[in-house]
């Protein structure tokens, strides 16, 4: 595990880290299936994502913003340091994590904790927060349990974060799952290995 402390996330420096990478934030798409049993279009687009990032050099997320992203990054200090305050728990921030020296799955999270944890914040639309707490948070499992994996931690605390809700933060502990981590990393490889053959079939059209 390489931990970079020094860049800041989303500056220039920390998207510069993160070309070809496969990060948390997509470990969603690495098992997405289409109809038929056949790759889904999202991953797909993925795949061709960082074969060309690969061969650029440069970020496809460069200029990217929508409104929600955008809110979440104005909201996340405020949900750090309310989470602080209502845990105790100390939130170290980085810029990014890669999972080994192969620098090719990486995340960026939101917080480490001491030497076992970590924290994921959200900050939600009104029905999604309270869909979270009524239903649990499944859809968001690749990405915690894959910062697990990245970091080697043991927890990771999930936020979500909403000063509409008369529940404005809300926390639930994730712990480590070896099984699913188990088969995230195997879905990782494989879909890298997919990577670097449309890389190469990429490169021969040069």
């Amino acid at each position: 595990m390489i931990v970079v402390r020094d860049i800041k996330q989303g500056s220039d420096e920390w998207l510069a880290l993160r070309v070809g990478v496969l990060t948390a934030s997509n470990f969603h798409k690495v098992t997405m299936k289409g109809r038929g049993g056949k790759d889904s279009v999202t991953r797909a687009a993925l795949i061709d994502q960082l074969a060309t990032e690969r061969i650029t050099g440069r970020s496809a997320e460069e200029g990217y913003s929508n409104y929600w992203m955008d809110r979440g990054k104005e909201r996340e200090d405020l949900a750090r340091s309310l989470y602080e305050f209502q845990t105790g728990n100390e939130v170290e921030q980085v810029g990014f994590i890669y999972m080994d020296d192969d620098r090719r799955i990486g995340c960026s999270p939101d917080g480490l904790i001491a030497d076992d944890g970590g924290t994921e914040i959200k900050s939600p639309k009104l029905s999604t927060h309270l869909g979270y707490i009524r239903y649990g948070i499944d859809s968001h499992l690749p990405q915690v349990q894959g910062n697990m994996m990245v970091s080697g931690r043991k927890w990771w605390d999930f936020n979500s974060y909403c000063p509409e809700s008369h529940i404005e933060l809300w926390t639930v502990r994730v712990e480590r799952d070896e099984e699913y981590i188990e088969q995230l990393l195997i879905a990782c490889k494989l879909l890298l290995a997919e990577v670097d053959h449309v890389e190469q079939e990429l490169r021969g059209f040069g």
